[in-house]
């Protein structure tokens, strides 16, 4: 080299030889933004296939009586796995602390709340451990949703507009992971309303 400049075939060369290893780099970080950061998209399809799904988000219950002091009203975080005929419902708190949990299967149901219920369930001991029932149906009549369609709120979540009689279901934001089913027609009135997590 003279004065420090490379020789003519060399500037010429140098970056033939060295800018595929600089577009290969380009490349390969290309690659790890996307993968780092893809785009959002909805994905309301219940996960786990024919046996059953898994959906995650927030509902709120309305529940009005007759009776004014049979009022009631909440909402919490919840994950739901499984199917109509065996599965699990976890409602959370904001915090995430559970609630309540619902298993249910073919051997029966059973409910684990941290609060003392009123009518446990046969063979359970008063207080808040777990109570057995002998089927979901049995155990949903023991809490505030007592009457809800199992079977159609899982056709529901997947966006399948089930009649129930008594019962009407708005699915017109569904694509929006929102749903709501009302019970008018009977005592206690029933308003719930679901934000499925996208």
């Amino acid at each position: 080299m003279l004065g420090g400049k490379l020789p003519i075939m060399g500037r010429i060369f140098w970056p033939l030889i060295f800018w595929p290893l600089i577009v290969s780099l380009l490349l390969a970080l290309g690659g790890c933004a996307t993968a780092l950061n893809p785009k959002p998209t909805a994905n309301l399809t219940p996960k786990g296939g024919a046996g059953g799904g898994e959906w995650t988000g927030r509902l709120s219950l309305k529940v009005t009586a007759a009776e004014p002091e049979k009022n009631t009203s909440f909402s919490a975080n919840f994950e739901l796995s499984g199917s109509a005929d065996q599965g699990t419902w976890l409602l959370l708190s904001p915090l995430g602390s559970t609630v309540a949990k619902l298993d249910w299967g073919p051997q029966g149901a059973v409910l684990l709340s941290n609060e003392r219920g009123t009518e446990p369930g046969p063979g359970s001991g008063q207080g808040p451990g777990p109570r057995q029932f002998e089927s979901i149906e049995s155990l949903l009549r023991h809490t505030p949703v007592s009457g809800l369609p199992f079977a159609a709120l899982f056709d529901w979540l997947q966006g399948k507009p089930t009649a129930v009689a008594g019962w009407r279901v708005d699915l017109s934001q569904f694509s929006s992971g929102k749903l709501r089913a009302q019970r008018l027609s009977t005592d206690p009135a029933i308003d719930l309303r679901l934000v499925l997590d996208r």
